[in-house]
């Protein structure tokens, strides 16, 4: 498989793990449900709120989606070096 298909499927998998294991739903006790990590883009209450910040952040969710391709890219990478260099070990 490609490298950039590599890239793509860890970064999927690394988004979604991570929103997953980060969502705080306390929406329904006049909380708030947030989702997304290290930047939330989205966030929701059903409290009363004057001048929350609640909603959907596009330049968060892109922040949390390139912050995952560099992550993954950069973890593939390495997995490359280490498979190169135990293939070759240089004496």
């Amino acid at each position: 498989m490609k490298k950039s298909k590599w890239v793509l499927l860890v970064s999927l998998i690394i988004f979604v793990a991570l929103t997953i294991l980060t969502i705080k739903n306390e929406a329904d006790s006049d909380g708030f449900s947030k989702y997304g990590f290290p930047l939330r883009f989205y966030s929701y209450t059903d409290g009363k709120c004057d001048n929350c910040n609640q909603g959907f952040k596009t330049t968060n969710l892109l922040l949390d989606i390139l912050i995952s391709v560099t992550a993954s890219y950069i973890i593939i990478s390495i997995i490359n070096r280490l498979k190169a260099h135990y293939k070759n070990p240089q004496r």
